[in-house]
């Protein structure tokens, strides 16, 4: 549902970028593809500053604290 969720957005990101802003194709696919990069692998990257500055166990306990 997720992954879903992300096409839907994307496709939305595409129409406003070449309709409403009147992007050319390839500089609104280059933005697309941009948005699509930072989505996959903000992540990871949140996941490597959690570990190195909290600890590998210590953020682990607090995320599951703060999610429920």
């Amino acid at each position: 549902m997720n992954l879903f969720g992300l096409d839907v957005f994307a496709a939305i990101l595409i129409l406003y970028l070449t309709s409403w802003l009147r992007f050319d194709d390839s500089r609104a696919t280059s933005i697309f593809h941009a948005f699509v990069v930072l989505c996959y692998f903000s992540p990871v990257l949140g996941a490597i500053i959690a570990d190195g500055y909290l600890g590998k166990y210590r953020s682990g306990f607090k995320g599951f604290n703060f999610d429920y």
